[in-house]
């Protein structure tokens, strides 16, 4: 009887321990097929129809996830074989717009059928590995991937086309920002003509983006400048690196707080500048609580068109500051004057001449 107890206790504990690969290796507990197909490591070769392409991700938490990095990994394989053989003389931008078209109907983000791409064929492990004492499970897939030669060349042609309308649109413009009156809606449309081509890179494109170049520079010499009235040292330091970084030529000058806006505006076009940016605020004692003081800065700074006397735009102010002294206090609250001019006016700046996205 006792043998037989010994004997059950010996096979029960042999039958719960499971059997693991050896350390660091991997042990295949499911697959799709008894053998892994030819196609993965010689994949078929393309005919009239199609171009094949296998994609492939190991150690892949979750079988969805895992496909999704397969098929990417065949879209990457083959955008970079259609374009460093068959269409070696394509473009930057028309490569870089057929990789974003493919890849989101690879991947599902599209419904559109730009290359005919799909998938023919799925072959996916599930693995058991034993590392440090743990055991963890995973999958390694891959994909057979198909895309279609006559959706592709579709493709790339329409690709063709917006290049050589860019082309047109930037030539048009060159030919036409010469007659505008209007000069910032001239410098709005070269700007909008050189973000479009800036996508290429065609030695044509080169050129006209150059002339493009060379006529926004001469339109942001007269537009682009600005006289600044703004009587805190670090307010107006800040505001002149931000007028800087968007190529305003700046003009810092002295006022007194009893001018009126028409006279400061008088005074920037004088110097010929195209804009007055005029501070327009007031500090306020806002008592004491113990020994801290407090400070108030309320109202605005004003962008000024010199030509029209018109307020382009405005940031108003109301912020509050504390110290040790009424001097400390009004000084903080400076502080975030200059924080709201940097958060606000790079943005402005930008959409006063079209420039923002």
């Amino acid at each position: 009887m006792v043998k037989r107890v010994l004997l059950l206790i010996l096979l029960t504990g042999c039958a719960s321990k499971p059997v693991l690969a050896p350390e660091g290796e991997e042990k295949i507990i499911d697959r799709t097929a008894p053998s892994r197909p030819s196609w993965i490591t010689t994949p078929p070769k393309e005919d009239d129809e199609f171009y094949f392409s296998v994609g492939v991700k190991t150690s892949s938490p979750t079988l969805e996830g895992g496909e999704t990095d397969a098929r990417m990994d065949a879209g990457r394989k083959f955008v970079e074989r259609l374009f460093g053989v068959e269409f070696a003389g394509m473009y930057k931008g028309i490569r870089k717009n057929y990789e974003k078209e493919i890849y989101d109907e690879i991947t599902g983000k599209s419904k559109g059928k730009v290359s005919g791409a799909r998938v023919r064929e799925v072959y996916w492990e599930r693995y058991q590995r034993w590392a440090k004492g743990k055991v963890s499970y995973g999958y390694n897939v891959w994909v057979l991937l198909e895309i279609s030669k006559s959706a592709t060349k579709k493709a790339l042609e329409e690709e063709v086309k917006k290049m050589n309308s860019t082309i047109s649109f930037a030539r048009q413009t060159l030919s036409e920002v010469k007659n505008i009156s209007d000069k910032k809606s001239a410098l709005t449309r070269l700007y909008t003509a050189k973000s479009r081509i800036s996508l290429y890179d065609s030695p044509e494109i080169l050129q006209i983006s150059l002339q493009l170049d060379e006529e926004i520079k001469k339109l942001e010499a007269e537009l682009k400048s600005v006289a600044l009235f703004i009587s805190d040292p670090n307010v107006r330091a800040t505001a002149v690196n931000i007028f800087r970084s968007e190529n305003f030529n700046c003009l810092e000058m002295q006022f007194s707080k009893n001018e009126s806006p028409s006279s400061l505006i008088a005074k920037a076009r004088e110097k010929g500048l195209a804009y007055a940016f005029v501070e327009e605020i007031s500090i306020s004692n806002e008592g004491q609580m113990g020994y801290m003081f407090f400070a108030r800065t309320i109202g605005k700074f004003d962008m000024l068109d010199t030509s029209t006397g018109a307020s382009v735009f405005s940031i108003s102010v109301n912020e509050k500051g504390g110290g040790s002294s009424f001097e400390a206090a009004t000084k903080n609250a400076m502080n975030f004057v200059v924080r709201r001019l940097s958060q606000e006016l790079p943005e402005k700046l930008k959409t006063l001449f079209g420039e923002s996205e």
